[in-house]
């Protein structure tokens, strides 16, 4: 059987924004999927682009993969919220925004909520980063609800946020 998409909300940024939330996401579908064109105001080339689950404060750990072609990193760390993938800031080109895709199997389910992140940011092609995660949060409860900001600004008008039940 297909996997069919189903679309539970979207949000266009109509001017910049601290955060956004999908609040009471139903419990119907196996899966979620976060898809995001996302850029920050922060005057810099990049930002990190982070997720809260059920607006819990702890229990978060990951894994990044990064790479620009050049150079690649690993990070494992511990942090207060999912500190998802890197993000263009405000001095890379304009109207330049990075692609998100966030990707939560069994979110309903009752046991620790593993999920991964890949994103693509670049500017003007000097410099280009693929970011891939590894992501966990401890709660065994269903998410119920995400918050989803830029960490170090607001998130930039015209950034686009779709998010989707797998069944």
């Amino acid at each position: 059987m297909a996997l069919q998409l189903f679309k539970i909300a979207d949000v266009t940024v109509a001017s910049p924004v601290s955060s956004i939330i999908f609040s009471s996401i139903p419990q119907g579908y196996t899966d979620l999927k976060l898809v995001a064109s996302v850029r920050s105001n922060r005057a810099s080339q990049e930002d990190g682009f982070g997720i809260t689950l059920n607006s819990a404060s702890s229990g978060y750990t990951y894994r990044v993969l990064s790479g620009n072609g050049t150079s690649v990193s690993s990070v494992n760390t511990a942090y207060e919220q999912i500190w998802a993938v890197r993000v263009n800031g405000n001095s890379t080109t304009t109207n330049t925004f990075s692609s998100v895709d966030v990707y939560f199997p069994n979110y309903t389910g009752s046991t620790g909520k593993s999920y991964s992140a890949d994103a693509v940011s670049e500017n003007n092609a000097t410099e280009a980063y693929a970011t891939l995660n590894a992501l966990f949060q401890s709660s065994t409860s269903a998410i119920t609800s995400l918050t989803v900001q830029t960490i170090n600004s607001t998130t930039a008008t015209g950034s686009t946020f779709t998010l989707y039940g797998i069944l």
